[in-house]
């Protein structure tokens, strides 16, 4: 899928030309009603407190909030399954600081969430590891069914039902969400709600970095790694219920499950992720038979960008996931090892697809 945010720019190839915005606004303020002074007269009690009453309401008591302000916009309806990261792209432009303004106005109601310690957002393995070294996070991963494809038990779900519920405290408020990608029409993007420079750099520094660097040695380094782009999806019925195949406009994905749970355990029933091969990579990988990684409460999947997946139609209840794309700068995407190319292979517009190399032999978790 392609994202719906700025500087994120790449090739066809991995999704139709696009040059995202460099949103900038100042919306005018309302207008302030200016009265001429009335004569100097004797007033009643009622004449007097109805004019400063409507003295207030000039002076700006009765100026409309930006929270209340976007609640009278229409934004755009997400319809496109594929491509459709362009949609109201003059709506989101236009209304970008009213829409920062509303959200500042509304605040949090998990105000941790959007800066959380290792302990409060990870499991306490994780997090026990992340304080003693990165070896100690790497003994933890787990290989799954799909060569190439790496589990870790992240998030705690303490954390992550904090997460749903400031994502559902946004969307009750009326505050309109840009759809996170050109193919996922349901989620939000985590840069615009202020999780940045918290849980997004959380997540990409201390987690999927230094994972990314030893499973990937041949395809991950620092270059890989100078940007990262983080969103929701949402998956239930009335809305989107599966994902077409795709690969991601990113180095290296991070995928983690946030629920819906009742209990600590989930409630929603299918949504797998299926899996082919690596393209650019391996002869025929949108040829290759799929492979199925279930998704668990905060369990993290993660693997390269460039390997095909899809997600299958969800049967009951709601999936929420968070996503973490990690690129290089201005939005490259690595789509071959450097054992076969000794700099960067990126995607420009119009790409010349080099031929396959020998299939690229990835660790288990036990070579680690």
């Amino acid at each position: 899928p392609f994202p719906a945010s700025p500087l994120k720019t790449l090739s066809s190839i991995c999704r139709p030309s696009f040059v995202a915005p460099r949103i900038v606004l100042s919306v005018p303020p309302c207008s302030v009603l200016r009265m001429p002074a009335p004569p100097v007269q004797r007033l009643s009690v009622v004449s007097a407190l109805m004019m400063g009453i409507a003295a207030s309401h000039a002076a700006g008591g009765g100026a409309q909030s930006a929270l209340e302000r976007v609640r009278q916009l229409t934004p755009p309806s997400p319809e496109a399954l594929y491509g459709g990261e362009n949609e109201g792209v003059e709506f989101w432009e236009d209304n970008e600081a009213l829409l920062k303004e509303a959200l500042r106005e509304l605040g949090p109601l998990h105000p941790y969430v959007y800066n959380p310690t290792p302990q409060q957002a990870f499991t306490p393995s994780v997090a026990a590891a992340l304080s003693s070294s990165s070896s100690s996070l790497l003994s933890l991963l787990q290989t799954t069914s799909v060569p190439g494809v790496y589990s870790l038990d992240l998030l705690n779900p303490s954390f992550c039902q904090d997460l749903i519920e400031e994502l559902a405290h946004v969307r009750a408020s009326g505050i309109p969400l840009r759809r996170p990608n050109g193919m996922n029409r349901y989620g939000a993007i985590l840069g615009d709600l202020g999780f940045e420079s918290g849980l997004m750099k959380l997540l990409g520094d201390s987690v999927l970095a230094p994972i990314a660097k030893a499973v990937f040695q041949g395809w991950i380094r620092d270059p890989e790694l100078s940007e990262r782009y983080a969103f929701t999806v949402r998956y239930e019925h009335g809305g989107d219920l599966s994902l077409a195949e795709h690969a991601d406009a990113s180095c290296v994905t991070l995928n983690v499950c946030l629920g819906h749970q009742s209990g600590g355990a989930a409630t929603f029933e299918g949504g797998d992720l299926l899996f082919r091969g690596v393209r650019f990579q391996q002869d025929n990988a949108d040829k290759m038979p799929q492979q199925a990684v279930k998704h668990r409460l905060g369990l993290a999947l993660i693997h390269l960008g460039q390997h095909l997946h899809q997600a299958s139609e969800i049967t009951a209840g709601v999936r929420e996931n968070l996503i973490l794309w990690m690129m290089g700068d201005h939005g490259w995407v690595r789509i071959r090892p450097y054992d076969t190319y000794s700099e960067p292979l990126v995607l420009p517009s119009r790409l010349r697809v080099p031929s396959p190399a020998d299939t690229y032999s990835l660790p288990s978790a036990a070579e680690l």
